[in-house]
């Protein structure tokens, strides 16, 4: 374990063009982690890796903009970065934009655009995706209520270790009738 080799190495392929270092020097400093924190540093090298369309830097420093952390906020450009990054593929980009878009505060709120970008996060396997599109099929709250698809989505939620999501579906599973299971529902809350 060397980080001063380690980061050598890292802005050397940087410097030649390569997105993915470039990434994650931004990632090293913008959280200050095994190197001194530097955001200036950091936002450099994402805007970078940004240019050379790497969905990751477009995810981080599109939700460094979002929240404002540590830099001056700014929801459009934040917005945008998280959209370019969701549309690229990246899961965790598609949640937090479509809660965003969802909840209201960062963003205005849109929700068939929400649950759109929310609903891709959990096809993609992101388990907190999958314990919110639960959640509200369950609850009918900005869509048709599902009890069947709620539970289907909880459960990939729980076999990926989230615990909100095995309460929940114990929940249903074992109060609500059109989809009452009990064995399943012990199973969800052991």
């Amino acid at each position: 374990y060397d980080t001063k080799t380690a980061v050598g190495y890292l802005i050397d392929a940087a410097r030649k063009g390569h997105d993915f270092a470039q990434y994650t020097l931004g990632r090293l400093f913008r959280k200050g982690t095994d190197v001194p924190q530097n955001v200036s540093y950091a936002l450099r090298w994402l805007e970078e890796a940004v240019k050379n369309e790497n969905s990751f830097a477009e995810y981080l420093l599109g939700r460094t903009l979002l929240l404002g952390e540590d830099v001056e906020r700014d929801p459009e450009r934040g917005a945008a970065l998280l959209r370019k990054s969701a549309d690229s593929g990246n899961a965790t980009a598609c949640y937090m934009f479509g809660k965003a878009l969802l909840e209201g505060k960062l963003l205005r709120k849109n929700t068939p655009k929400a649950i759109h970008f929310i609903t891709e996060a959990a096809e993609r396997n992101f388990s907190a995706a999958q314990y919110l599109i639960g959640k509200l099929l369950y609850e009918g709250k900005y869509v048709p209520k599902d009890l069947n698809r709620a539970v289907a989505y909880l459960e990939q939620a729980t076999m990926r270790g989230n615990s909100y999501a095995a309460y929940l579906s114990g929940k249903i599973l074992l109060k609500e009738e059109t989809v009452r299971d009990p064995a399943r529902a012990i199973r969800c809350f052991e």
